[in-house]
């Protein structure tokens, strides 16, 4: 029998939405997602950027006075800035269904329950004890010729990894040791926590002179990626925010032995982009003999040793350690107790997805 092929917009509505729905990327708690950002300061970087920055989903509606000094902007893999180009992150997953058409827009608003946020957004919340929900999507917008594009996170449990355009720029410790909350798409005031999987990109080079360096506090002060590392830890502890984690994602690090990936998620954060996943490392050196030297847990492991044990809050990281336990400005160790980086700071290895 002949058959005759028919236009998508031909089509009946019902089977359109199912066509839409079957296109969506199955999102689910148990599978968190990377993302990947530029952040720029563009009081101080300039406006380079200007024209792939994010915006509030909220736009004048928004009431928190936000983006006053902090913007999100495209990662750049490669040799520039692009939204699209070789960027892995898990919110290109829904391209197409946010820029396809409007019907297809509003089948993906529909799966994110967008309308639902958007409007527990606008009333904000009373209470900093409040529950914090882990499914809550985030819309971001990127405006562009031809139009707007959406896009959603999960902050509370997806992996925001930021590549600061002049670590020197951003979140310098004594001007804003709170930089995260320039961001009002996750303020703490409707209901969100910042990103509590955090990420930094880790390059070997952050091991440069590192064996020579005798107190922390040189590094709090240097205007460098590890530097930021640092400042970030100490905003952390500061914030009393043990449900947060600082994330170095170390691409040159390697297990020694092949685990099943079934049971690794079962063990350990997975965290899963396009092509690629990022899973929590094992901080075993035996686990990574192999890549160990140089590596991110090498990295993290000395700066703890820098701490000696101390919070970094302390005000001894100013004037100095003596002897293995103590320093010069302290009376007794019971002042300051006993602090281990690996309660906000942990490694990511990446991976090729399956």
């Amino acid at each position: 029998m002949p058959s005759e092929f028919h236009q998508f917009a031909n089509l009946p509505t019902e089977l359109r939405l199912k066509i839409w729905k079957h296109a969506l990327q199955p999102i689910s708690p148990s599978r968190p997602r990377a993302h990947f950002f530029s952040v720029t300061n563009y009081k101080e970087d300039g406006d380079t950027l200007k024209k792939l920055r994010v915006q509030c989903h909220l736009g004048s509606d928004c009431e928190i006075n936000h983006g006053t000094t902090y913007c999100l902007a495209a990662p750049k893999f490669g040799d520039s800035h692009s939204w699209t180009n070789n960027n892995p992150s898990a919110y290109l997953l829904d391209y197409g269904m946010w820029n396809a058409c409007h019907e297809s827009r509003e089948v993906i608003e529909k799966h994110y329950k967008m309308n639902h946020w958007t409007a527990k957004f606008r009333q904000g919340r009373s209470s900093m004890d409040d529950n914090q929900p882990v499914d809550a999507c985030v819309p971001f917008i990127y405006p562009h010729s031809s139009g707007s594009w959406c896009f959603a996170i999960h902050p509370n449990q997806d992996l925001v990894c930021l590549q600061p355009i002049n670590a020197g720029t951003v979140g310098y410790y004594r001007e804003n040791p709170y930089f995260i909350e320039d961001f009002c798409m996750v303020d703490y005031a409707i209901g969100m926590r910042g990103f509590p999987n955090l990420a930094l990109e880790y390059d070997s080079s952050w091991y440069d002179g590192l064996d020579e360096i005798r107190n922390p506090n040189v590094l709090f002060e240097e205007m460098s990626p590890r530097g930021l590392f640092v400042r970030i830890i100490v905003w952390m502890v500061e914030s009393y925010s043990r449900n947060q984690t600082l994330y170095l994602i170390d691409y040159n690090l390697k297990r020694t032995r092949t685990e099943d990936s079934h049971a690794l998620s079962n063990k350990r954060k997975v965290f899963s982009s396009i092509d690629r996943r990022f899973v929590e490392a094992s901080p075993n050196w035996g686990d990574y003999s192999d890549t160990w030297s140089r590596s991110a847990l090498e990295f993290v492991d000395r700066i703890n040793d820098l701490f000696g044990g101390i919070n970094p809050t302390h005000f001894c990281l100013g004037h100095g350690f003596e002897g293995d336990f103590g320093c010069n400005g302290c009376d007794t160790w019971e002042k300051w107790g006993w602090y281990n980086i690996w309660v906000h700071a942990e490694v990511l290895e990446c991976e090729k997805a399956e």
